[in-house]
């Protein structure tokens, strides 16, 4: 088994030049590794939290290397959470790999649509990185009943509301809501 973990973490280490092939390699691995997808990805996750560094990616092709190895994590284990919150942070936050992180929290909306981190990070990404204002509303709406959804979410919430339609319908839908006072004019006062 040792010997299958070094031999896959060479394979995933692939040198610059052969990176577009990992996408290939990664059915045949998930393929060929049967039971072991969850041990594989969380040994892969490790590796990559440990291998990881900070240097920003020009491309806008979905080849860099820590798009690759979420990608793969992924691929190996469709629900591990922490790798889409956080995979989807780091690529979009620290590596600044847009598409990257954009492809990669629409694969996790795939398995967890309402899971209030992926949903808001998510929506906050679309709204800073890609400015899809639409997209952004629409995860934002997903977990707006949520109670973990605060005053500044829900501020954000409705500002991208009023951006998408009638400003003067989501005015009255601010003062329709029932939540504290103070709360309704902080948001009011956002939406001016």
């Amino acid at each position: 088994m040792f010997s299958f973990l070094f031999y896959f973490n060479s394979i995933i280490t692939i040198p610059e030049v052969q990176k577009s092939s990992n996408i290939i390699l990664n059915n045949n691995i998930v393929i060929f590794s049967g039971k072991f997808t969850k041990f594989l990805s969380s040994s892969l996750w490790i590796n990559t939290l440990l291998s990881s560094d900070i240097e920003h990616y020009k491309g806008k092709d979905l080849h860099s290397w820590h798009y690759n190895r979420f990608d793969t994590i992924t691929d190996f284990d469709p629900f591990f959470l922490e790798a889409y919150k956080y995979g989807g942070l780091f690529l979009s936050v620290i590596i600044d790999d847009i598409p990257g992180g954009s492809s990669l929290y629409n694969k996790a909306l795939k398995y967890f649509p309402y899971n209030f981190d992926l949903n808001l990070f998510g929506a906050l990404h679309f709204l800073i990185e890609e400015n899809n204002k639409t997209k952004a509303f629409a995860m934002l709406d997903t977990i707006k009943d949520s109670p973990n959804f605060d005053k500044r979410n829900l501020a954000l919430y409705f500002s991208l509301k009023s951006n998408i339609g009638n400003k003067d319908m989501v005015y009255e839908e601010v003062l329709n809501q029932k939540i504290p006072e103070s709360i309704k004019l902080f948001i009011l006062k956002k939406l001016k």
